[in-house]
């Protein structure tokens, strides 16, 4: 084995568990994403090849930590006896790049919707579409919302991955900071303002210790509440400089230049640290999947206070809209070797009783029926009598149609934001200055890209 070989199998730490999958589970169960026959009889082209195999699965651009990978992947364990898998995992000496380089790319990455346009620049993503057909695959249960998002990476809309899990936002509180200071609890349905007037009853100093109401620091998020384009699609340059983008970052220096709410140096982009270690902020802001493990892993670990979570607030003329839409997906790499049983592998663990297994573990699933929302985080001690159905009172909004540029802009809105915090920085000279700096990295990344193909 050359040495590349080898530093890839040692980088890859990988947490090595059988799958199984029994033909007859499939109907027993279910949930397998196939669409049943009348007559009880296998669809054409459903039949599993059991030859024996290894597989890998690549984690890059979303979190799935080892605990997570082996609560639903032993779930799976006697359905799939003649499949070994293996986690490798995004990092030093395991960039996609090495790993082409090496011949060693992995048949499943498991991955969000940000990381498709890289992935797809490498060459590295099958299409789908062959697979549903073939394999019968139900894409119904699906969110809608989920199968639009996966094509619309795609110029032909074709489906480039299926979907395991996604983000919602939601607004977390801390129940004892508002309790201390005899303060109401935020509820479903509010807007910015309403938020931002609770914030500034609640910050203060006390004891020695700041107490911060409100802590907003992700632009990003918040402009996609509003769908607000990251570039022009008309001449792929930044869209940054604008009216719609001045009035999130107002929002951030409003929030910010309350007396006593301002956001420690120490403490900026730290925000789950402040709400759930710290406890220094009584309302944050965040991905209900993200904080939800964050939260159980505190608990467990016995830091437990008194928290709950109320739906997204938005701008008033936006309610009821959330963050943009944010999925995990499992895709099929180009490179595989055994592509068919790879992808038995993703219908199966996106089947509709792994998803019920995951949702349950903290993961919002991509099946989002409400008897699914009803699972959501159920054998996570931390969420026990938490209002649950407020994650899901807002509607994802859309996503822009995505370019290869968005990363530059999304860099750019934060480090727009970290001088709005940190500074007193004028809001139209930052936002000109990032947009002109934007726009450079842009054509830059045009010429890299020309040069590529």
């Amino acid at each position: 084995m050359d040495m590349k070989k080898k530093g890839f199998y040692r980088a890859s730490a990988a947490v090595v568990l059988s799958l199984s999958l029994a033909l007859t589970a499939c109907g027993k169960d279910g949930g397998t994403g196939t669409k049943p026959e009348d007559n009880g009889a296998k669809p054409a082209g459903t039949e599993k090849n059991t030859a024996p195999v290894s597989l890998t699965m690549y984690q890059t651009g979303s979190s799935l930590s080892d605990e997570q990978f082996d609560i639903f992947v032993k779930a799976l364990a006697e359905k799939m006896p003649y499949v070994t898998l293996k986690m490798v995992r995004d990092g030093t000496g395991t960039k996609p790049q090495d790993l082409i380089a090496a011949g060693t790319f992995p048949d499943i990455i498991y991955t969000a919707n940000p990381k498709f346009r890289e992935l797809q620049n490498l060459k590295l993503i099958q299409n789908l579409d062959s697979f549903v057909k073939s394999k019968n695959v139900d894409l119904s249960i699906f969110d809608p919302q989920a199968i639009d998002t996966i094509r619309s990476y795609d110029a032909g809309k074709q489906l480039v991955a299926i979907p395991f899990s996604q983000n919602i936002g939601a607004l977390f509180y801390n129940k004892d900071i508002l309790d201390k200071f005899g303060l109401p609890y935020p509820k479903d349905g509010m807007d910015w303002e309403q938020t931002l007037e609770l914030a500034r009853k609640i910050a203060r100093v006390d004891g020695g210790k700041q107490f911060r109401g409100l802590e907003v620091t992700d632009a990003r998020h918040l402009g996609s509440a509003l769908s607000l384009p990251w570039v022009n699609p008309a001449n792929m340059t930044a869209s940054i400089n604008t009216d719609g983008w001045k009035r999130v970052f107002q929002l951030i220096r409003d929030t910010n230049n309350i007396p006593n709410n301002n956001v420690p140096a120490e403490e900026y982009g730290k925000g789950d640290d402040s709400f759930i270690k710290f406890q220094s902020v009584a309302m944050l802001p965040g991905w209900a999947s993200g904080t939800s493990i964050k939260l159980e892993d505190a608990f467990k670990k016995g830091t437990v206070f008194n928290w709950d979570i109320v739906s997204l607030p938005n701008f008033k003329d936006s309610l009821g809209t959330g963050r943009e839409y944010d999925i995990q997906a499992l895709m099929l790499s180009d490179t595989s070797k055994h592509k068919d049983q790879a992808f038995d592998v993703i219908q199966f663990l996106t089947s509709e009783y792994v998803q019920s297994i995951v949702t349950a573990k903290g993961k919002i699933s991509a099946i989002n029926t409400p008897e699914m929302q009803k699972k959501y985080a159920s054998d996570l001690g931390s969420f026990k009598g938490k209002n649950i159905a407020g994650i899901f009172k807002t509607k994802s909004a859309k996503l822009n149609p995505p370019t290869e540029f968005d990363a530059i802009v999304i860099s750019s809105l934060g480090a727009i934001t970290k001088r709005l915090v940190i500074t007193n920085d004028d809001i139209n000279t930052v936002m000109r200055e990032q947009e002109e700096i934007a726009n450079k990295q842009i054509e830059e990344e045009k010429v890299l890209l020309k040069n590529s193909k």
